[in-house]
């Protein structure tokens, strides 16, 4: 299955224009989605000791209360949205001046040293 490929450029307009439609609708749909979630978490309402707070305070209070309790899941969340989620990075260095020859099996690897020269290894094979 999957899509038909496109016969003509009327064809090919057209799947733009709805496509282009549907990712604008999409676009508004989310867009209204989070400012009606933004209003509700401004909402007020009072704590148990009869302090008022933003709905968001009480849920960024809720958290750090189960974090404290050794819920380890409650600490992670509050860390990577204070700190942002850790990526996962590897540094790779290598030695621009490294000579790889294939002489079929196995293969030869030849480091060249700080006084050597390509020439001066190429003209020993």
């Amino acid at each position: 299955m999957g899509l038909k490929p496109v016969q003509t450029k009327e064809e090919a307009r057209e799947r733009g224009r709805r496509g282009g439609l549907a990712s604008g609708e999409a676009r508004r749909l989310k867009r209204d989605a989070r400012a009606t979630l933004e209003a509700l978490l401004k909402g007020k309402v009072t704590a148990l000791d009869g302090s008022k707070m933003t709905r968001m305070d009480a849920m960024c209070l809720a958290q750090i209360e189960k974090a404290l309790e050794g819920d380890t899941r409650a600490f992670s969340a509050i860390l990577d949205r204070l700190e942002g989620k850790p990526t996962e990075t590897a540094k790779v260095t290598a030695d621009i001046h490294s000579k790889i020859v294939d002489f079929g099996d196995p293969i030869t690897v030849h480091l060249l040293g700080p006084d050597e020269k390509d020439s001066d290894f190429l003209q020993g094979t």
